[in-house]
């Protein structure tokens, strides 16, 4: 969304908001970097689907 500090389209500061466990933790869940969303998703894309959901 213009002007909000975000680039993911999913409402995060960054498409990087999840890390990929590594060593003794792969093949664990996706830990989450990021905490809070930067804007609503649902207000800007309305019901499109998202196309990275896991």
């Amino acid at each position: 969304m213009a002007g909000s500090g975000a680039s993911c389209h999913v409402g995060y500061r960054s498409c990087f908001y999840r890390a990929v466990p590594t060593g003794a933790e792969a093949g664990s869940a996706l830990v989450f970097t990021e905490a809070e969303l930067v804007f609503d998703p649902v207000t800007v894309y309305g019901d499109a689907p998202n196309p990275t959901q896991l």
